[in-house]
């Protein structure tokens, strides 16, 4: 029967109280989905853009703002303002889309010829200049296009899958090829050079094998940029002590500073034999000045350690061009160089510094093409048309003084639009799968926990209330006083006694420390034993009559009365086991034994923001699931007088 009857719903009063019911009830539901549905958007969002906080993210309908979010996921913050040549880029939240327009406004067939010409151009690198495009290092800043998954691909090929067989080689200690993440290569180190060891010659190999659109070679003009930037602060403090008038310090290029004099010379001085990494470095050695740089040297060896003869020591340390392999070789290689001065009749072409020149990629490339369109600027304006970074068609080669790489990334990405948008929906939970699936056997130790604690929790819990109901003891009340005062105290008082005991019986590590504490509730038996005590003694007598013993009564008729109750009390159980955390972690410490909470958490001090959303997102699924599939018996216990 209703509460309120059909006449009395016309009444305004009564409508208008209908209507403050429904709104709060509604307002209270938009409280409980909001921040599920701010998590779950957040969920799928990236270092680009999960501080906005928006229900949907700009880059479900706006494929401008994937690109800006693939800018940012493709290089180190330090490095992509240079590179797209805006200064005043600090972080992700400086990159406007306005600021992009005249790359989304480029002739697509243009860009695909610059992206063309790349591929031809790329080949001439050598692997040690190489830098990969999302090789992010910090885990806090891990994004599904980074680039540790390819490169674990590689060496599991490369090495037929045998963990044991790479740590021997490399030298390491990885338990799986899961485990080891990409190398970093510090261009930005003074004496820094690829370490001729077996693990960075794979590195080598694997950046060779790289597609020319998903790298570009490193150049020391970033550096310079970086340097100005340290020591001017702002490009209004470069003018006004150089009496110049740069728009940005990015258009401070280093070959013209040295060209032009735009720097005084004890800063490039500074920049290049102190900042400059010496891989970069090109050395036109005197062949007399290096000989007398080695005498020099030998007469100050310990006679244990030099050649027996000074000729012997010049042959086993000749002046190479590019930096040697060998450490000693190396070692002297550089001491020359620190010995030398820069002099003031520099050629036009080339950034020279006595003996010394420091190669650049972009010199480079700008003689690959000037090469390839036979020195002819109009050709290659026709090819290229008016560039992102400078705004307008070249007027002649030299003024080619950067990489193309706004154009490259463009083109990678209207290449590769859908995976992209498909990655930015689904890979951060890709991530979090796969961290879980190859850590220890958090899935199967949850699955296991999960079986017995809800089997123990309905056998043991309705046995327990049915001998209190069937058999009329004198102090069952006293036994129900001290299981309602279980619940008188926070779990958390009791995990010190249950962690003692478990340890002291040897369990710890074991399911059984995780299972024996929470196998009897005193809630769920008192409950039960108020429903039992309901149930008319006719039913026991009739088959007490028919010669059924008392564990039939119990499991043919005692048990499917209660299933409403039993449905609740396993999904408690079921809850409770799934979510369980601090007392999982005390009392299984080793990693093999940890169950999927244990796991997420750990996975959540080591990731960012939204790969913590992924998982939270990811772990509530199994929960709602079982929710689902149970609500129909659940709202059936509802129903029920003695259980309500």
């Amino acid at each position: 029967m209703a509460l309120v009857s059909k006449i009395g719903r016309k009444s305004f009063k009564v409508r208008l109280l209908f209507i403050v019911v429904y709104s709060v009830l509604i307002g209270g539901g938009i409280t409980m989905i909001y921040p599920f549905l701010m998590m779950l958007s957040n969920s799928t969002t990236s270092n680009a853009d999960w501080k906005d906080f928006r229900l949907v993210p700009k880059y479900f309908f706006n494929e401008k703002e994937q690109f800006r979010k693939i800018i940012v996921e493709a290089e180190n913050e330090d490095n992509y303002p240079y590179l797209f040549g805006h200064n005043e880029w600090f972080g992700a939240e400086d990159i406007k889309l306005y600021e992009l327009k005249p790359l989304f406004k480029r002739n697509t067939n243009q860009v695909a010829n610059i992206a063309a010409d790349w591929k031809e151009f790329m080949p001439q690198i050598e692997e040690r200049y190489i830098r990969p495009y999302f090789n992010w290092q910090d885990k806090k800043s891990f994004t599904p296009f980074v680039n540790c998954i390819p490169y674990q691909n590689f060496l599991r090929q490369k090495y037929s899958n045998d963990i044991f067989k790479l740590n021997h080689i490399h030298g390491t200690y990885y338990n799986k090829f899961d485990d080891i993440w990409q190398l970093h290569d510090t261009f930005w180190r003074r004496l820094w050079t690829v370490p001729n060891t077996p693990q960075w010659h794979d590195w080598l190999e694997w950046k060779s094998k790289l597609p020319p659109l998903e790298c570009y070679p490193y150049p020391m003009e970033i550096e310079w940029w970086k340097y100005l930037r340290y020591f001017y602060i702002s490009v209004d403090r470069f003018n006004e002590k150089q009496g110049t008038s740069f728009k940005s310090l990015i258009d401070v290029h280093l070959e013209d500073a040295i060209n032009k004099k735009l720097v005084p010379q004890q800063q490039i001085e500074n920049f290049v034999f102190e900042k400059c990494n010496s891989m970069y470095y090109v050395l036109h050695a005197n062949t007399n000045s290096w000989n007398n740089f080695l005498k020099k040297n030998y007469d100050l060896l310990h006679s244990r350690m030099r050649p027996k003869s000074l000729a012997k020591y010049i042959e086993m340390y000749p002046p190479v061009e590019r930096v040697p392999t060998n450490m000693q070789h190396y070692s002297l290689w550089t001491r020359y160089i620190n010995e030398k001065e820069l002099i003031d009749d520099v050629p036009h072409y080339k950034r020279k510094f006595g003996e010394v020149e420091v190669w650049s990629p972009v010199a480079e490339y700008r003689k690959f093409l000037k090469k390839k369109y036979n020195n002819n600027i109009k050709k290659l304006n026709e090819a290229y048309g008016p560039t992102f970074l400078l705004g307008r068609n070249f007027s002649s080669f030299d003024e080619i003084q950067m990489l193309p790489v706004p154009e490259l990334l463009y083109h990678y990405f209207i290449t590769n639009q859908k995976n992209i948008f498909h990655t930015f929906i689904f890979g951060n939970y890709k991530t979090v799968i796969n961290y879980i699936a190859v850590h220890g056997r958090a899935l199967w130790n949850t699955l296991i926990f999960i079986i017995l604690c809800v089997g123990g929790t309905l056998i043991v819990n309705p046995m327990a209330a049915y001998a209190l109901s069937r058999y009329r003891l004198s102090y069952s009340n006293k036994i129900l006083i001290f299981f309602l005062a279980t619940m008188a105290f926070p779990v958390e008082v009791g995990m010190i006694p249950n962690f003692l005991m478990i340890r002291n019986l040897g369990m710890l590590n074991t399911f059984a420390a995780l299972v024996l504490p929470g196998l009897a509730n005193g809630f769920s038996i008192f409950l039960l034993k108020g429903f039992f005590d309901s149930l008319p003694p006719e039913l026991y007598e009739a088959a007490l009559i028919d010669g059924a013993s008392e564990f039939k009564m119990f499991y043919k008729i005692t048990l499917p009365l209660c299933k409403p109750i039993m449905a609740v009390m396993a999904l408690g159980a079921f809850t409770g086991a799934y979510g369980a955390f601090m007392f999982a972690f005390l009392v299984c410490q080793d990693k093999s034994m940890w169950t999927l909470m244990v796991f997420l958490y750990q996975f959540q001090q080591e990731y960012g923001n939204f790969m913590i959303m992924a998982s939270l997102i990811l772990s509530a699924i199994p929960t709602l699931i079982m929710f689902i599939l149970c609500q129909r018996i659940i709202l059936r216990g509802i129903i029920i007088p003695t259980f309500k």
